[in-house]
């Protein structure tokens, strides 16, 4: 995802080259269970694998005509309703509704997120193919939580704050709105729960969180 401190999209350089290395950088910052659960399994780690390469090209085709000069035909909606078409794919995922699934579908979204926006087109208002996505990502954090999935919901929020400033700039917005209101949710409560002194260690303390 896009944050303040760089712009890059990820992987995109490399997808032109090898289509293999957006697996191998997600592999790097995986434990060797998540990790063996998609290069071995069945289910969710298969569909995983195959529907990232599918966003990744249906992306990249798209962006190619973004970065050609004077372009008037292609805008942030077309890269919104591209993105669309994977949701539902993406929730089949989160269906398996365990750690290894709901940490494979969260990372898809986050890239569906990504991919379905460029600065390099018009902003088109609150976009109608956002909203699914959105209650979608919501639903799978919620989850996510409750199962006592180890991430930085803080570190999530920020980004997602930072993006929709950004995506305000160019007249996109709301920017997840759902989303950012359950990463709120989940922050305070996780603050409300150390504060009171309820949390005996890191390691418990997304166990611990009322999601």
């Amino acid at each position: 995802m896009s944050t303040a401190a760089g712009h890059k999209r990820p992987y995109t350089e490399g997808l032109e080259r090898n289509e293999d290395a957006w697996r191998n950088n997600l592999f790097k910052d995986t434990t060797c269970t998540l990790r063996d659960l998609l290069k071995l399994r069945l289910g969710a780690g298969a569909i995983f694998d195959k529907l990232g390469i599918k966003i990744r090209r249906a992306y990249l085709k798209i962006y190619k005509t973004l970065d050609k000069e004077n372009n008037t035909t292609v805008t942030s909606d077309d890269l919104s309703w591209k993105m669309y078409e994977f949701i539902d794919e993406i929730a089949e995922i989160a269906a398996f509704d365990n750690r290894e699934s709901l940490s494979l579908a969260l990372y898809l979204l986050n890239e569906l997120r990504e991919y379905s926006w460029d600065r390099g087109a018009p902003g088109l208002g609150h976009r109608a193919p956002d909203k699914k996505a959105d209650k979608l990502m919501a639903f799978v954090i919620r989850r996510s939580c409750k199962a006592g999935l180890r991430e930085n919901w803080g570190r999530e929020l920020e980004e997602l704050e930072y993006e929709t400033e950004e995506r305000a700039l160019y007249g996109v917005e709301p920017w997840y709105p759902e989303t950012k209101e359950t990463l709120n949710k989940i922050v305070k409560r996780k603050e409300d729960v150390e504060k009171q002194g309820t949390v005996a260690s890191e390691g418990e303390s997304s166990l611990n969180i009322d999601c």
